[in-house]
């Protein structure tokens, strides 16, 4: 019987109409993820929005008010997993956002609403329920992140939008270029603390590092190790990173102010797979990590009596492949990056603006999914310092977010010893319903 002769009433409805739309737009979106998320996020999207559509239609045909509202109550759930996946899956550069698959979502959302108010009255209680959950992920939350994409490992560096290339003269900054560890004027160890996504419930991700330089008469020596932790391990990364780094005109005066770096990285991948992943994939209940090596390069260049500086980093140029599976393909992109800062001292305007210094940066990841435009990262920053450079205050806006820090870094506890303490807060251009990523940051010079 063909849809000519006979067209189920259900079929008529306008929110499963909608959904089948929604469902056809969603699957060319992740189209273009990459291969390595066929089982990550790139499933549960799928797996949420096939889902939808299948529940209403079922929701639909049910006969009874109470078994239609179950059905389309629990779809008002899926619709919240399906906004929040895509949401991640934009701030990792997986498409281009677009304001018009999140209306539709929207418009799905209101018209199940709809049908729900027509068979019986929601009481206020049960609606304020699902507004704050309208963004809870998943419990299988640890397969949304792709390998090693997180660079904001230093306070200081996010407050500044992720500025740091030309800069990164503190041990976090091997992070951004290997090279700025030669231009640490003291011994130098710090610890980091992230909480992205703070203000939404059932996201539990954060990141901490410890880092130190250690100079010597010759070359600066430096070390870091940085954990990534989802879900309490269902998904981590751990980072750990030796540095090496020489200014040429310690070998020979007439050599200009340009300083070289080096990082060789070691980086480990870890799983906890559930019994649905390892249902499709039975082989990976033995590949539940993968280790590998990886390095970075970069350089440094001063001129103009150390007031300008320019900076250049190639990181992970040797792209190796971290996926559990040998036969899959989970390689970390190379990142080119290139920055620059201008000082220009101190400036006099009711406050003392201590060393104000104005940087920008790009960066460009040579990753084989997504749109160009996601393959791109640029940003502005402004630094300076008040009472004696104790007082640090910093801005920074990137392509993704507002950033802003602050600290204090006069606390002398010996003659040699002195303590800082450094805090970020950065806000998400896209992502609204949150109270922003926040780090802290404790460093020791001595």
């Amino acid at each position: 019987m063909s849809d000519k002769e006979y067209i189920s009433p259900n079929k008529k409805l306008l929110v499963l109409q909608k959904a089948f739309a929604l469902c056809k737009e969603v699957y060319q979106i992740v189209k273009k993820f990459p291969k390595s998320e066929l089982f990550g996020i790139t499933q549960q999207i799928r797996r949420a929005v096939v889902s939808i559509v299948s529940s209403i239609a079922e929701g639909a045909a049910r006969t009874g008010g109470k078994e239609k509202i179950k059905f389309f109550i629990t779809e008002k759930g899926s619709l919240t997993e399906l906004e929040t996946q895509l949401l991640l899956a934009k701030e990792l550069e997986y498409y281009i956002y677009n304001q018009e698959i999140f209306n539709k979502i929207q418009k799905v959302w209101k018209l199940l609403n709809v049908l729900i108010q027509s068979k019986r009255k929601i009481i206020k209680n049960f609606l304020l329920l699902f507004l704050t959950i309208t963004y809870l992920l998943s419990p299988n939350c640890c397969l949304l992140f792709s390998a090693f994409q997180s660079t904001d490992w230093s306070v200081r560096a996010e407050s500044m939008g992720g500025v740091f290339t030309a800069i990164s003269d503190e041990p976090s900054g091997v992070y951004y270029n290997p090279s700025g560890t030669r231009f640490v004027e003291k011994n130098f160890v710090q610890t980091m603390y992230s909480k992205p996504f703070l203000g939404i419930e059932d996201i539990n991700i954060y990141l901490m590092n410890i880092a130190g330089v250690f100079k010597t008469k010759y070359i600066s020596l430096g070390f870091s190790y940085g954990s990534y932790n989802v879900e309490n391990n269902l998904y981590k990364e751990d980072t750990i990173i030796f540095n090496l780094s020489k200014k040429l005109d310690e070998i020979y005066s007439e050599l200009p102010a340009l300083s070289l770096g080096i990082n060789f990285k070691y980086l480990t991948k870890k799983y906890t797979f559930d019994d649905e992943i390892l249902n499709l994939e039975p082989e990976l209940k033995d590949k539940k990590s993968r280790s590998v090596v990886s390095l970075d390069f970069g350089a440094i260049y001063k001129f103009l009596d150390d007031k300008m500086s320019v900076g250049f980093a190639v990181k992970d140029f040797n792209q190796p492949n971290i996926a559990v599976l040998e036969e899959n393909k989970d390689i970390i992109p190379m990142v080119v990056s290139f920055g620059s800062a201008y000082n220009f001292g101190d400036i006099k305007t009711g406050l003392y603006f201590e060393d104000f210094t104005l940087g920008i940066e790009l960066r460009y990841r040579n990753q084989d999914w997504g749109d160009e435009n996601t393959k791109f990262f640029y940003a502005l920053a402004i630094e300076t310092y008040l009472n004696f450079h104790t007082i640090p205050i910093r801005f920074g806006i990137n392509k993704n977010s507002f950033n802003l820090g602050f600290g204090y870094q006069g606390i002398k506890i010996s003659e040699k010893l002195n303590l800082g303490i450094v805090y970020n807060f950065g806000l998400p251009i896209v992502y609204n319903d949150t109270f922003g990523n926040h780090r802290i940051c404790v460093d020791v010079k001595f």
